[in-house]
C-alpha cells in the first residue's frame, strides 16, 4: 500500500519534483497546519531556478499545436500532452495522481494539483515551453485567483477556513518564483474577511477585491451589493445596492452569488436579474441583464440584456488570461455552457465559434461542424469541448452509443481538414489546455 501511494504522487514519476531536502531550495517555508509553502526570495543569493528542477516535457517550436488532457481513471487520473505535426502525433504522460486539478496560466504554463493522501498532496507550476516544473507547495488549499500573463504574474489564494485564514501568493511566471503578498485573520478583518475568502474576483493590478455582499434572505432568491474592497486598507465601497439572482429551487446549490468579473483595473461587469423576485416558480428562462461599473466615478451602464436558462447554480464571469475575453456560463459546473460576451458590442456568443456541436436526441447523434462545414456525425454524444484561445484548435469528447464503453477524445487543428482521434480509452477524458505556437 506504501509503495502503491509512493508511485502516484507526482514526485515518483520524476516530473515535477523537489531537491531530496527541500528547505535547501527555498529561502522560506510557511507552515499551516498540514499545509507546506515554499517561498523563495528576490535576494542575490536565493537559488537559481535551474537549481530545483528535473526535467518536464518540452513542446519543440517545430511542431503544431499541443493538447493537455486527463485520462481520469478512478483515483488513478493521469496527465498527458499530445504533440501535432499535421495528423503525426506524439503524447507523453506528464503526471499522475489519485486526483489532478489543472489551470493554465499562460501560453504553455499550467499549475497541477495533485490529491488524494497525505503523502501525495501538491501544487506544482510547469513550463512546457521551457521544459521546466517546480512543486510550489504540499497542499491542496491552494487556487489560481488571476492570472496576467502580460504583467508577468498569478496571484494564487491559499485559504484554510477552519481557522479562519487566508494568504495571497503571488508567482512570477518569467522565474516561476513565488512571493508572499498578503496574510488576513477573520480575527482581524471581522465582516471583511468574506471580501477575501474563495469567490472574490481580483483586479488585474493586485490591488483591490470586488465580491457579493448579501443579507440573509432565502437560499435560492436573495438581493446583493456589488462591494470592491482596498487590499491594502481593508477599506470597502458598494458599488451596486441592488443586485438580484434566482436559481431553480431544484437545485442542490446553497451560498450562490451573481457573478462579476474585472475586464480591466478600473472596469467590473456584473450579471443582474431584474424579474428575479416576480418569476414564476418552475420557470427556467429569466431575463440577465449585464452591466459594467467604473469603479473610479461609479459611474454604471448597461451592456446587454437576454433572457437566458437558469442555470444549476449562480453561473459564472470569467476574463481567459490567454485572449482576454470574458467568457460567461449560466452554470456554475457545465462547462459546455459557455459563451463570450463583449461588454463594447453588446453581443453574446458561442465560445467555441467558428465550430458547434450539435447533441440530437433519441436516437443520440452528435455533429461537429466548423462553419457551415459538417466535420464529424457520430452515434453518441459529445462533451466536454475545449477551444483554443486563437479558435483555431478543437478537442471534444465523443461517448458512442454503441455498447462499446470506450470516450473517444478527437481534435480539430488548424491545416488539417478532417478531425484527427487522440486517445481512446474506458474512462472520461478531460481536455484541459491548449498551446499554440505564437
Amino acid at each position: 500500500m506504501r509503495r502503491r501511494a509512493a508511485l502516484i504522487a507526482l514526485m515518483a514519476i520524476m516530473i515535477l519534483a523537489i531537491p531530496t531536502n527541500p528547505l535547501i531550495a527555498f529561502t522560506d517555508t510557511i507552515m499551516v497546519r498540514d499545509d507546506v509553502i515554499f517561498i523563495d526570495s528576490n535576494e542575490p543569493n536565493a537559488p537559481l531556478l535551474g537549481d530545483l528542477n528535473v526535467p518536464c516535457p518540452q513542446t519543440a517550436p517545430e511542431t503544431g499545436p499541443a493538447l493537455l488532457y486527463i485520462d481520469a481513471n478512478p483515483l488513478d487520473e493521469r496527465l498527458h500532452i499530445a504533440c501535432f505535426q499535421g495528423r503525426n502525433i506524439q503524447k507523453q504522460e506528464v503526471a499522475s495522481a489519485k486526483y489532478l486539478q489543472v489551470t493554465q496560466l499562460d501560453r504553455a504554463i499550467f499549475l497541477v494539483g495533485t490529491s488524494g493522501g497525505s503523502t501525495d498532496r501538491g501544487l506544482f507550476v510547469m513550463d512546457l515551453q521551457r521544459g521546466i516544473g517546480k512543486q510550489l507547495a504540499r497542499s491542496t488549499r491552494i487556487q489560481c485567483l488571476r492570472s496576467v500573463p502580460e504583467r508577468g504574474k498569478a496571484m494564487l489564494i491559499h485559504s484554510d477556513l477552519y481557522i479562519g485564514e487566508v494568504r495571497y501568493l503571488e508567482l512570477d511566471l518569467a522565474t516561476l518564483r513565488l512571493t508572499l503578498s498578503y496574510i488576513f485573520r477573520e480575527t482581524d478583518s471581522g465582516y471583511r474577511f468574506i471580501g477575501v475568502c474563495p469567490g472574490t474576483m481580483l483586479s488585474p493590478d493586485f490591488k483591490h477585491v470586488a465580491y457579493m455582499a448579501w443579507d440573509d434572505g432565502w437560499w435560492f432568491l436573495s438581493e446583493h451589493r456589488l462591494t470592491v474592497m482596498n487590499l491594502s486598507t481593508m477599506e470597502e465601497r458598494c458599488l451596486d445596492d441592488q443586485v438580484e439572482m434566482a436559481i431553480p429551487v431544484t437545485s442542490s446549490v446553497d451560498n450562490q452569488t451573481p457573478p462579476l468579473e474585472w475586464i480591466n483595473a478600473s472596469q467590473i461587469v456584473y450579471r443582474h436579474m431584474p424579474d428575479a423576485k416576480r418569476r414564476r416558480p418552475g420557470t427556467f428562462d429569466v431575463l440577465c441583464v449585464f452591466k459594467c461599473v467604473d469603479v473610479s466615478v461609479g459611474s454604471i451602464v448597461e451592456v446587454l440584456q437576454e433572457t437566458l436558462h437558469l442555470g444549476v447554480g449562480s453561473g459564472s464571469l470569467k476574463v481567459n488570461p490567454l485572449n482576454g475575453e470574458l467568457v460567461y456560463s449560466s452554470s456554475t459546473w457545465i462547462v459546455d455552457d459557455l459563451w463570450v460576451l463583449d461588454p463594447n458590442q453588446g453581443t453574446l456568443t458561442p465560445a467555441i465559434h467558428p465550430f458547434s456541436v450539435v447533441n440530437e436526441h433519441y436516437p443520440d447523434r452528435a455533429k461537429v461542424y466548423f462553419g457551415e462545414r459538417l466535420l464529424q456525425a457520430v452515434d453518441g454524444m459529445i462533451a466536454p469541448t475545449l477551444i483554443s484561445p486563437l479558435h483555431g484548435n478543437l478537442a471534444y469528447v465523443l461517448h458512442p452509443a454503441d455498447p462499446d464503453p470506450n470516450t473517444i477524445l478527437s481534435v480539430k487543428i488548424v491545416g488539417e481538414p478532417d478531425p484527427i482521434e487522440v486517445e481512446e480509452c474506458p474512462n472520461a477524458i478531460v481536455p484541459v489546455g491548449w498551446i499554440e505556437q505564437r
